[in-house]
């Protein structure tokens, strides 16, 4: 996916700088039957998500190397993005310790709060879909 294409579509709700060139989306899928696993398939996402982390850092962190279709400014692969985040990382279906609204950077999380804010004052949608809440 190219930021660009969000972006020209009117929107970019999920922060991405289009000068980082394109993204790559990863998922996985934990599945258990019970709340008794529900601390080792947190243990077991956790653990595929620091895995693919270290490989990056450690292949192409401190090499200067860009995404393919980079522009001047882009993030670093595998440092971070100077916001006090790491780049390229997206948080899609979070785990409950995951700030995924948080994730789509500072001003795009401050535009959605003040729009749910108009549209929903009493937050009836977010409470009652059981969705997140901007507080």
């Amino acid at each position: 996916m190219i930021a660009a294409h969000g972006t020209a579509a009117g929107g970019n709700a999920l922060g991405m700088d289009e000068r980082n060139g394109d993204y790559m989306w990863m998922e996985y899928d934990v599945s258990w039957l019970t709340p008794i696993g529900d601390e080792d398939a947190h243990a077991i996402a956790m653990n595929i998500t620091s895995t693919a982390k270290e490989q990056v850092k450690a292949n192409y962190g401190g090499k200067g190397l860009r995404n393919t279709n980079a522009k001047e400014g882009a993030a670093v692969v595998g440092e971070g993005d100077g916001k006090g985040g790491e780049n390229l990382v997206f948080l899609n279906d979070a785990m409950f310790d995951q700030l995924p609204l948080q994730s789509y950077g500072g001003d795009n999380y401050e535009v959605l709060k003040s729009t749910q804010g108009k549209y929903d004052p009493e937050v009836l949608w977010a409470t009652r879909q059981g969705g997140f809440k901007f507080i």
